[in-house]
């Protein structure tokens, strides 16, 4: 047995599921999403189920597609702070979801690049009102 098969082998053990089974991994992050950590490539489904249950699970998602992106910013916009490079589209989506709280772009690495579109909107949320 290769040190690789031992591997896979405690894997199983351990999480209770074979990694490279995708039915398996859809069963196991549904039950819980923290297992999609260990996952190599996890299918958008795969990643849906975990930042459902836990926005930040996106953590521990290698380049999540938007939709997994945007998930995650709905049910809880600071967690852009985990997706290693948001688009300026899902930094303003923070932004939104955050009820403008512009603060919430002080976590986003591009953020000087529309603060001025934000600001913006919040004073035109503020004269509407």
């Amino acid at each position: 047995m290769t040190n690789k098969d031992k591997l896979k082998q405690l894997c199983n053990k351990y999480t209770g599921f074979d990694p490279d089974n995708e039915e398996d991994c859809l069963n196991a992050v549904k039950k819980n999403g923290y297992y999609i950590k260990w996952i190599k490539n996890p299918s958008e489904e795969m990643q849906l189920a975990a930042v459902k249950q836990w926005p930040y699970f996106v953590e521990y998602i290698n380049n999540p597609s938007e939709k997994v992106q945007l998930e995650a910013v709905k049910q809880n916009p600071s967690s852009i702070k985990y997706i290693k490079i948001p688009s300026i589209e899902m930094q303003k989506a923070a932004t939104y979801y955050s009820g403008y709280d512009i603060t919430v772009i002080t976590l986003c690495p591009d953020r000087e690049e529309f603060a001025d579109e934000i600001i913006a909107n919040l004073i035109i949320k503020d004269i509407i009102q």
